[in-house]
């Protein structure tokens, strides 16, 4: 098996694993307009669902927003920006 550095990783070797997985976790600072394609959206959210959470309480809730609904939502997101930064000046 192959991670995803194209590294090889022999099964049971479970310390390989570990720093396997810590090495793929990166952080992003920068984005882009370009829409995230259907598929790649689902397979996201089906991984996040086997995400552990305390007790199995699986407390999150993951909204979905496209077209319209998104441009409303980074509008007021920018509005309410602004207005926090006319009270900081």
């Amino acid at each position: 098996m192959d991670n995803l550095h194209g590294q090889q990783i022999k099964q049971g070797d479970e310390q390989m694993m570990e720093k396997s997985l810590f090495d793929l976790r990166h952080t992003v600072r920068m984005y882009t307009d370009q829409p995230v394609p259907k598929d790649v959206l689902f397979k996201v959210l089906a991984d996040a669902q086997k995400a552990p959470s305390w007790a199995n309480s699986q407390p999150w809730e993951v909204y979905v927003a496209v077209g319209e609904p998104l441009a409303r939502l980074k509008a007021a997101n920018i509005a309410s920006f602004e207005k926090k930064k006319r009270t900081w000046q």
